[in-house]
């Protein structure tokens, strides 16, 4: 027999929708929902097994002219058409032909393009009805369904073809962050106080399937309760689903069994989860950044020759998101440090291009962002093709992508 547990929707996005709304879909009471929870919930098992440690205390800094000449094995660029403005890139997600692009907070849609930039279909359907979201969440591609999966985070879920056409859509426990897994579970990340239920409001993974509660674990730190949120789930380009608690220095991964390991260990002289049993505020955990302390961060991407995570450091007086590059088969790791001098000079034998911090995996490529701005100073030393993209960029020009290819040999 299943019991009926209520939970309150929180908005942790603050915002309000403008407008006429049309009446609400009867699959999301959008005040209070209904959960179905078993009565054999449970624990996710974990397996004790090997992990990899990162020893973040020796990584060798690369400056510019080392990474983009050394490092880099090759990059090539795509811009995105301009059909449509997007405001900020929340999300970006590549799978087979199609980019898939979520502008969260901005535009309130989704994009999808094709490898050469092309606009394809916008998703623009915000709204109370059956077919529509009302506050647009997370998005996900669920490769084993070949659907992209829209969150409301009010507790539905859109589900789409991969062209963008809408197939149905389906009840769901609200989040802010999920991860489809095999055909018709969903992980979820339930953020402090979003769900106001004994069963599930003191931990921050729970699985579901449709709106019911199968498992629950990874309680609740008290570092991590009035922490920002953040998207705790990876898809690597190994095929597996890997899982960042906020501010912890263990990355783990979710297994196709239910079960679930600890995969890296980032080891930092003096780790922000040294603190995991203070109840601090957000300002109070920027403070131990500035007092030397270090911070994984969530923005973690693996493919077979390297892990790429991102750390917050402190430089002079500024917080840092710092991208680290280790090599899994020589057992080293590298960083971009954008504070390091170099000489101009240095980069006349190799194109200049952009490298930000990875948003995304292509099998061997890492793909970030850039807006198209017109250069006019040392445009002799930039790589031509990125020199073309910036000089036709204007106030209405979308960002263009950067795919690099890491050299695996490089010492």
């Amino acid at each position: 027999m299943n019991k009926h547990i209520s939970i309150l929707v929180a908005f942790v996005l603050g915002l309000s929708c403008t407008g006429k709304q049309k009446q609400a879909s009867p699959e999301v009471d959008q005040q209070e929902m209904k959960l179905v929870v078993s009565d054999n919930v449970g624990s996710i098992p974990r397996v004790e097994s090997d992990y990899t440690e990162i020893d973040a205390t020796d990584m060798k800094a690369l400056s510019y002219p080392d990474f983009i000449t050394e490092f880099v094995d090759s990059a090539y660029f795509v811009q995105l058409s301009s059909d449509e403005l997007i405001g900020n890139i929340t999300k970006l997600q590549i799978f087979e032909d199609r980019i898939y692009v979520l502008d969260r907070f901005s535009a309130k849609k989704v994009f999808i393009f094709d490898m050469q930039g092309k606009l394809l279909k916008v998703i623009d359907d915000q709204g109370g009805g059956p077919k529509e979201y009302i506050h647009l969440g997370d998005m996900h591609i669920n490769e084993d369904t070949r659907e992209l999966i829209i969150a409301d985070v009010t507790g539905k879920y859109v589900h789409y073809n991969l062209n963008g056409e809408w197939l149905r859509s389906t009840p769901a426990i609200p989040n802010n962050f999920y991860a489809p897994f095999g055909q018709d579970s969903v992980f979820n990340f339930i953020g402090y106080g979003q769900a106001n239920d004994s069963i599930i409001g003191d931990y921050s993974l729970v699985l579901s399937k449709g709106a019911e509660v199968l498992k629950r674990d990874f309680p609740l730190y008290p570092i991590q309760r009035h922490a920002a949120l953040h998207d705790p789930f990876v898809k690597t380009g190994l095929g597996e689903l890997l899982y960042i608690p906020s501010s912890c220095d263990t990355v783990y991964q979710l297994n196709r069994d239910l079960t679930y390991r600890a995969k890296y260990f980032v080891k930092q002289e003096n780790s922000v989860w040294k603190h995991r049993d203070e109840e601090l505020s957000d300002q109070e955990r920027t403070d131990l950044i500035f007092k030397g302390c270090t911070g994984l961060g969530n923005a973690i991407f693996e493919n077979e020759k390297f892990f790429v995570f991102t750390m917050t450091v402190r430089h002079k007086n500024m917080q840092l998101v710092r991208a680290c590059f280790y090599n899994k088969e020589k057992k080293k790791t590298f960083y971009f440090d954008i504070t390091k001098p170099y000489d101009t000079s240095m980069l006349l034998e190799k194109s200049v291009f952009p490298i930000g911090n990875p948003i995304c995996l292509y099998g061997d490529y890492f793909v970030t962002s850039f807006i198209p701005v017109p250069i006019k100073e040392n445009v002799h030393l930039l790589n031509k093709e990125y020199l073309k993209i910036m000089n036709a960029g204007t106030d209405d020009t979308n960002p263009a992508l950067v795919f690099y290819k890491l050299n695996p040999a490089y010492e």
